[in-house]
């Protein structure tokens, strides 16, 4: 997949990087969320959305305050490859519900969903004194 986007990256792994949800991105993100491979892990509807619809997700969830959402980047080659959040972020109780979709399959398999995994609980420690 090529792509001119630069990202901005928050964390990084030796695999993988996240960075900022941006919009630029939104045409990427409703390609992985309307493929099969993909909609069999979300919590979403199996029927695909519209692009307009996608963009209202986006804004959405973004506008939240307990959620933190990301972009995972391959690390070597910056190339976007899925999304993660840490949802509902509580940080009286000091909880957060981690998310994520790799949504390149060519490039499943490898790895790169277990280190996104590993990298935001330490994140979110790093940044809120929060426990996942």
């Amino acid at each position: 997949m090529t792509n001119q986007h630069h990202p901005v990256v928050n964390f990084a792994g030796d695999k993988v990087a996240l960075g900022l949800l941006c919009l630029d991105l939104i045409p990427t993100h409703h390609q992985w969320h309307t493929t099969s491979g993909a909609l069999r892990t979300l919590k979403a509807s199996l029927k695909p959305v519209s692009l307009d619809k996608f963009a209202g997700w986006y804004e959405h969830w973004t506008g939240r305050t307990d959620d933190a959402w990301f972009t995972v980047y391959e690390h070597g080659t910056q190339q976007p490859m899925g999304i993660t959040a840490l949802g509902g972020i509580d940080y009286r109780h000091r909880t957060a519900e981690v998310q994520m979709t790799i949504g390149e399959r060519t490039i499943r398999g490898k790895g790169y969903g277990t280190e996104t995994t590993q990298l935001l609980p330490t994140l979110l420690l790093r940044h809120s004194a929060c426990t996942v």
